[in-house]
């Protein structure tokens, strides 16, 4: 059987990820039972690891949208070299280069700052 402290950050874990704001969890743990302290102590640990998955999805980000900024750059040295730009084509390229210039923005506020992304732990991962 858990004890309290494992309970409490359980219960914390669980408001964290779903993005509810340290009010909201601290709240939430004091209906439950825990002291002020206890409430606090849970959170700041569920926190910390939320900061750090935030931070492992950025750096991912980071990476993927360098990639797909290369996107356009190496379809036009393809196009140059066969002396043909398929406009259709190569816009395309251009909107995948868009995606990936979004998606490294995210990263590098991601990874500089975990906490200015809000919102549930799905979210982050997949986006």
């Amino acid at each position: 059987m858990p004890t309290a402290a494992e309970r409490f950050e359980a219960e914390a874990r669980a408001q964290v990820i779903w993005g509810k704001s340290r009010e909201e969890t601290l709240e939430h743990l004091r209906s439950e039972g825990a002291t002020l302290s206890e409430a606090e102590t849970a959170y700041e640990t569920v926190k910390n690891c939320r900061r750090e998955f935030i931070q492992t999805a950025a750096k991912k980000k980071i990476f993927l949208g360098i990639g797909l900024i290369c996107v356009p750059f190496v379809a036009l040295a393809v196009f140059l070299a066969i002396h043909m730009i398929p406009l259709k084509l190569f816009g395309f390229t251009i909107v995948v280069g868009i995606i990936g210039a979004w998606k490294l923005i995210r990263g590098i506020l991601g990874s500089v700052n975990p906490d200015s992304i809000h919102g549930d732990l799905s979210d982050e991962a997949t986006e």
